[in-house]
């Protein structure tokens, strides 16, 4: 199976050797990733100056980027044309292709007058996680 494979349709991320292996040999079928200001860019639609698209009928009051709570609605547009995963432990690498991807809140957070994020369960933001069911691409 030739499959093409590019910066446009997957992202890398590096992992676990344990996580790998267990990617290879088959046994794991999920991966879960946070959305927050280090992945977002990689993660989600953007407009051509970084701004997140947001995709939801109310707009947040402050600017809160990723971390829009949303009433628990993910709000946001995960990348359009992303088919793949790549994994790598720093020593080898498997590519992966998505079969599906679901969102969650992974916890709900505030931020202080200092803008210092802190857990909160009643939190008007929080830290969106996806997701995604992979299946290894070789037989």
């Amino acid at each position: 199976m030739s499959e093409e494979i590019n910066s446009r349709n997957a992202i890398g991320f590096v992992v676990e050797p344990s996580y790998l292996e267990s990617v290879i040999s088959r046994t794991e079928h999920r991966y879960e990733v946070e959305v927050d200001e280090d992945t977002y860019q990689a993660l989600l639609e953007t407009t051509e100056d970084g701004d997140i698209i947001i995709m939801s009928d109310e707009v947040p009051d402050g600017s809160v980027g990723c971390y829009f709570h949303n009433g628990g609605d993910f709000p946001f547009m995960i990348r359009r044309f992303l088919e793949y995963l790549v994994f790598s432990d720093g020593s080898r690498q498997e590519a992966v292709r998505i079969k599906y991807t679901k969102t969650k809140v992974s916890k709900r957070i505030r931020f202080t007058e200092c803008d210092e994020a802190v857990e909160d369960e009643n939190g008007d933001c929080c830290v969106w996680k996806i997701v995604f069911g992979i299946e290894t691409l070789t037989k």
